[in-house]
């Protein structure tokens, strides 16, 4: 039904979806509508996805693909040439509380490297009006240690740096996270945690967009695919429809 060779791989056990778990409308946290974004002969082209609460989009393909752009018009970052995104209902630069509705990953790359991981946590929080002991909480969350936390972050091998960088999209409590190339070239045990937190993040209600080259990691979490090459929509729909996908 949506023959592409990206998906002969995929062979682990899914999740049951909050979707198929209940006969109520779930209500739509993120609408992408037929957005386009031009980068001289790169770009995006027509666009449009939606999720709800306690739904999970993998957004899949190769390396320049389009899917950074995409998260970044997301994010309020680049804004698209045509199309529109609502976030809660309305554009994300009109959200009383951002960091409350979308908590945001981009890169690893983009966390100060001379502050102790702990130290970046909480001025994060500061930033965000939230208390300090949540910073801990967080921590402990995505499996990093006390010990871990005092490090400098320039210290931290490049795993911990994305889990570090995962605990501050997660500071607010979002209600929609952003998860923008998590995995990239982990080994098993960091690719099984992130799958599980994605997992016990959606049961909570969240509704989650990841994007990632990896699609045998991401297709077993996910409720839908959209997978995407040079800048268009190649296939996308429920995770369960594409060949090889485990029921």
């Amino acid at each position: 039904m949506f023959p592409h060779p990206m998906f002969d791989r995929l062979s682990l056990q899914r999740r049951t979806p909050m979707s198929r778990c209940t006969t109520a409308v779930l209500p739509a946290l993120l609408i992408v509508d037929g957005i386009s974004k031009r980068y001289g002969q790169r770009g995006v082209r027509d666009i449009s996805f939606t999720i709800s609460t306690g739904t999970v989009l993998a957004l899949v393909g190769p390396p320049g693909s389009g899917k950074t752009t995409i998260v970044r018009m997301i994010a309020g970052i680049t804004r698209p040439d045509s199309g529109s995104i609502t976030v809660d209902g309305k554009p994300f630069a009109t959200v009383t509380a951002p960091a409350h509705t979308m908590g945001l990953f981009l890169s690893a790359a983009l966390i100060p490297k001379d502050l102790p991981a702990l130290s970046y946590l909480q001025y994060v929080a500061q930033t965000q009006g939230i208390d300090r002991a949540r910073c801990t909480a967080v921590l402990h969350q995505v499996g990093l240690t006390p010990r871990e936390g005092r490090h400098q972050v320039q210290a931290l091998p490049w795993a911990q740096r994305h889990r570090l960088g995962i605990a501050a999209a997660l500071l607010a409590r979002p209600r929609l996270l952003v998860l923008d190339d998590p995995v990239p070239n982990l080994f098993k045990a960091g690719t099984e945690w992130v799958t599980s937190l994605i997992h016990s993040l959606a049961e909570d209600g969240v509704g989650i967009l990841i994007s990632s080259r990896q699609e045998h990691v991401l297709c077993p979490v996910a409720d839908h695919l959209v997978a995407l090459d040079d800048g268009v929509v190649i296939t996308q729909g429920p995770s369960g429809d594409y060949p090889g996908a485990p029921s």
